[in-house]
């Protein structure tokens, strides 16, 4: 416990386990709530280098026992929680943050096979600032799957069930989220996964870029908005949505989509209805005619010209085809996920990746002198 507490750190140092329980679970002795960390009323608290396993593992299809199993939970103010690997639980990391909660600082952390990878969220109409989700890798839900869909699996899971809360400056950025989504389709034919980034309620600005979506196609990648939610923006990222679907979101006013990268889109990928002031253009699109209508300096590219880390290749058709977003002064933005300095007054490359990779050469052999 560290509850009420200020100035505190947390270091696992790298021990594995550094915290677990042993017998929590669909088919062990245990079936009860269970918080590996519990940090509420914790400012100026850093939770890092710890490895958290198997706050509840989940195997059973018919197990509806998993609602509150917490790797950390935590609520407070200039909270930093880095460097983390977390493994089975019902939410990797939850705040039920306060009143004017912000500086919550979220990166470098590894989780996977949880319901919820990060679920920030309240009831109440409090408000919410300063939230950096960035360079984690975030992954497979489908231990998580149920016959009654409880659980509703999500990535990064931001929301205000208040609709006068007002949550501002929530940048989500240079995360990987890939892994299996969802088999429900295949036994009660409906996904049991929301999204892999789900947002709505509250929302004041939110900024979503650099980040690498991969799907399965049984679920959304990227869902959210209702109304009220105000300026939701994202740039940048690579979405493959698995020759399935990939964005739903409603009535967002401000609803902008720049520099993004689209392939392996199925049949109807996108449902946006009701989304005022929205923009969609400088994105590319593989063998797909560009979506919404509109889109003057959208590409759709037989060939985009990537590796298998979704970055450009020399010649790729990407390259200098986004629009420079430098205006927009945020500061993370203006690099890539590599980190890599984007151009201050030229044209941008449309993905996480500012610049090409080099193809290796091929056709050379070597000989002995």
């Amino acid at each position: 416990m560290a509850n009420n507490q200020s100035w505190l750190v947390l270091d696992g140092n790298g021990t594995n386990p550094s915290v677990q329980n042993t017998a929590n679970g669909s088919s062990l002795a245990n079936h009860i709530d269970s918080f590996l960390i519990n940090a509420q009323n914790c400012n100026n608290c850093e939770l890092k280098n710890l490895t958290l396993l198997n706050a509840y593992q989940m195997t059973s299809f018919t197990d509806g026992s998993g609602n509150r199993q917490y790797a950390i939970s935590f609520q407070g103010s200039n909270v930093s929680i880095h460097d983390n690997v977390i493994s089975d639980a019902y939410a990797g990391m939850d705040d039920e943050y306060q009143n004017n909660d912000s500086n919550i600082q979220i990166y470098n952390n590894t989780i996977t096979r949880c319901n919820w990878g990060l679920h920030i969220g309240n009831n109440s109409p409090s408000a919410l600032s300063g939230v950096y989700i960035h360079d984690n890798h975030i992954s497979n839900f489908t231990n998580w799957d149920n016959q009654n869909d409880s659980y509703h699996h999500d990535g990064v899971f931001v929301v205000q069930n208040n609709f006068s809360a007002n949550i501002s400056n929530v940048y989500i950025y240079n995360n990987l989220f890939d892994g299996g989504m969802s088999n429900c389709t295949s036994r009660i034919g409906n996904t049991c996964m929301t999204a892999y980034v789900y947002t709505n309620t509250g929302f004041k600005s939110l900024y979503v870029f650099n980040n690498i979506f991969v799907g399965d196609g049984t679920s959304y990648l990227a869902e959210g908005g209702i109304t009220g939610d105000l300026n939701y923006n994202y740039f940048n990222n690579v979405f493959d949505c698995g020759n399935g679907l990939c964005l739903n979101f409603s009535s967002v006013n401000g609803f902008t989509f720049k520099n993004n990268i689209f392939m392996n889109l199925g049949n109807s990928p996108f449902s946006l209805n009701g989304n005022t002031n929205m923009v969609f253009d400088y994105n590319a699109y593989l063998n797909s005619t560009p979506y919404p209508s509109g889109q003057v300096h959208s590409l759709n590219l037989s060939s985009l010209g990537l590796n298998s880390s979704y970055q450009p290749l020399l010649g790729s058709a990407l390259i200098n085809a986004a629009t420079n977003l430098t205006s927009l002064n945020i500061t993370q933005l203006d690099r890539d996920k590599a980190g890599v300095a984007r151009p201050a007054t030229s044209a941008w490359t449309i993905g996480a990746y500012a610049s090409s990779t080099l193809q290796p050469p091929t056709g050379v052999t070597a000989s002995a002198r």
